[in-house]
């Protein structure tokens, strides 16, 4: 086949792609502070600072997580022999990292948001830490 000849042959798929893809990828600048994490352990405040963390805290924080489902044909499934993660929900942890105080609203308002949509709000909350191992405690 051609080049023009495909070229005609994939115009219509082309015509078709008028949306940015839903996801952005990148790097996003952080201090070295932004990567301690204050947890609960069973109630028991907890902290790891990830930029210096051993063996022995990353046990311990993947300890502290209850089983984690994954959305698999609109239901909640837990099956570890498919994926080992465990999670904590927001109200039990708790980080510097404040993302309205990053780039990462500018990113994705420049990558994700067009022209009439860019000026929207943004809101971004946590909602969960997962954490997958080879083995969960």
């Amino acid at each position: 086949m051609s080049d023009t000849a495909s070229d005609e042959f994939l115009q219509p798929l082309r015509d078709a792609i008028v949306n940015k893809p839903p996801y952005i990828s990148g790097t996003l600048p952080l201090s070295p502070d932004d990567f301690r994490l204050h947890y609960l352990d069973q109630g028991t405040p907890s902290y790891i600072d990830f930029a210096d963390a051993s063996e022995e805290q990353l046990v311990a924080l993947a300890s502290a997580c209850q089983p984690a489902s994954f959305g698999i044909n609109q239901s909640d499934v837990l099956d570890e022999s498919y994926r080992k993660a465990g999670k904590l929900d927001a109200s039990q942890f708790s980080t510097p990292i404040v993302p309205e105080r990053t780039e990462l609203i500018t990113f994705i308002r420049e990558e994700l948001l067009d022209d009439e949509d860019s000026p929207r709000p943004v809101k971004v909350e946590l909602y969960k830490l997962n954490v997958h191992a080879e083995e969960l405690p």
